[in-house]
């Protein structure tokens, strides 16, 4: 397995989650990134939130939505708060 699934399945314990990722600051992605970003972490994640700034980061993130075609709920926020809201949402069902 993957690095990045193996972590997020132990520490999830076979729970589902979402996962919040903070892209500010982030320049670059490259395509091993994109492509963990369109898998997910394994079974586990029914859900990715993307926190980014207004700038370059939202038009990033938005290109991974577009171009990845993530197979969960995927959506970019400003606020950690509106972040954290939407993945409890999502874990609510």
């Amino acid at each position: 397995k993957i690095f990045h699934e193996q972590v997020t399945e132990e520490l999830a314990a076979g729970e589902p989650v979402v996962i919040v990722v903070d892209m500010r600051g982030v320049a670059f992605a490259n395509r091993d990134a994109r492509d963990v970003f369109k898998e997910g972490a394994g079974g586990v994640e029914i859900g990715t939130a993307l926190l980014a700034d207004e700038g370059f980061t939202e038009k990033l993130a938005g290109l991974f939505m577009r171009y990845s075609a993530p197979t969960r709920p995927v959506e970019v926020f400003h606020s950690e708060a509106d972040a954290i809201a939407w993945a409890e949402s999502i874990l609510a069902g």
